[in-house]
């Protein structure tokens, strides 16, 4: 064997360890909706409550036998394993590039300065307008 093959087979052993890695993680996530956001909820709120968590829980089995399964392969030296953690790799990317865009967004939403609409005057109950604060310096 080659120096070349020992260094191919080094890198896509070191791409399954990272799928791998991503599997357990998503499992871990899994349990945690499990014990932290479904068991608490069963008898005390109703079904429509406890669907975003259920959905999370699906997503994260989901991703984490893709994961798994495609380290295993990764592992196997399989043409479809990398074809697959390219196309993983590219989702992930997406997310990321939407949870960027989010984040400026809401940062950007932030610095902007109130509408005339979204500015409502607080009134008392009596009809009276309210009283003027003294400001705290």
């Amino acid at each position: 064997m080659g120096t070349d093959d020992r260094r191919f087979r080094d890198q896509i052993s070191l791409a399954g360890a990272y799928h791998y890695t991503m599997a357990l993680a998503y499992l871990i996530g899994g349990a945690a909706l499990l014990v932290y956001a479904i068991l608490p909820r069963l008898g005390l709120t109703s079904a429509q409550t406890l669907f975003p968590p259920i959905i999370g829980l699906l997503l994260a089995g989901l991703l984490s036998v893709l994961y798994g399964t495609i380290g295993r392969g990764l592992g196997r030296l399989s043409n479809g394993a990398r074809m697959g953690a390219i196309f993983l790799a590219l989702l992930g990317s997406v997310g990321g590039a939407f949870a960027v865009m989010g984040s400026i967004s809401s940062a950007i939403q932030a610095q902007a300065p109130l509408t005339s609409s979204q500015i409502r005057p607080s009134r008392r109950r009596d009809g009276a307008k309210p009283r003027e604060t003294a400001e705290v310096k």
